[in-house]
């Protein structure tokens, strides 16, 4: 039985996961830059977007959460936003995601990455210094099977740099479930065609070498 109902515990752990790790919206003050901060997304680095180029950047994305933190540099006061992209067939990610990084005080965009699939799931570690990490989880559907992904970036003025999660090595029968810096991996498997989620091991977040051990420091 619990191996049944598994996949929907996990998508509320995901979901509460996502929600509580960003910040609060007050949607007053917000609603007064969401546009500024929007009409800064560069087209030309998302496919999708720049295929839809008779479209306004408003009809095609939502503002979704924002995030205050340091996250290119230590001390830095920015903001991470996220926008989902509307209307996205499913070979472009149904839940297609724009996460954005702007400066605090100018609003001015620094880096910007598109993550697409079915259900993204975007949640931040803290490392020393109080920067910030991203972790990356996404999951696809295709003909009833599902099939993970991970990345841990680390978000430098250049651009957006992928980091080993751990120094486990996964393979692509795994699932994930994050939350409160724990990270759950999962064998995933079918019996007539339901998914079957048998739990593996659990890893924990190391905050002053950015990655995610097995033991609990």
């Amino acid at each position: 039985m619990f191996r049944r109902l598994f996949p929907y515990f996990l998508l509320i752990v995901v979901v509460f996961a996502l929600l509580t790790s960003c910040s609060t919206m007050r949607p007053v003050e917000f609603e007064k830059i969401s546009e500024e901060l929007m009409v800064q997304i560069d087209r030309i680095q998302d496919d999708y977007l720049s295929a839809m180029n008779d479209k306004k950047i408003s009809e095609l994305l939502t503002f979704y959460s924002i995030t205050h933190g340091s996250f290119t540099e230590n001390d830095s006061s920015e903001l991470l936003v996220l926008f989902k992209v509307k209307d996205v067939p499913h070979a472009g990610g149904l839940d297609r995601t724009i996460a954005a990084v702007y400066d605090a005080d100018t609003y001015l965009l620094k880096s910007q990455k598109t993550f697409m699939a079915d259900h993204v799931s975007i949640q931040l570690l803290t490392g020393e210094n109080q920067r910030k990490y991203i972790l990356y989880i996404g999951s696809v559907t295709y003909q009833g099977y599902t099939t993970y992904s991970i990345e841990l970036f680390e978000i430098e003025k250049d651009g957006w740099h992928s980091k080993a999660v751990s120094s486990e090595t996964f393979t692509e029968n795994e699932a994930f479930a994050f939350t409160n810096d724990t990270l759950q991996v999962f064998n995933l498997s079918y019996i007539d065609n339901a998914p079957v989620y048998d739990y593996k091991y659990t890893l924990y977040w190391d905050s002053v070498e950015a990655t995610f051990r097995k033991e609990m420091l």
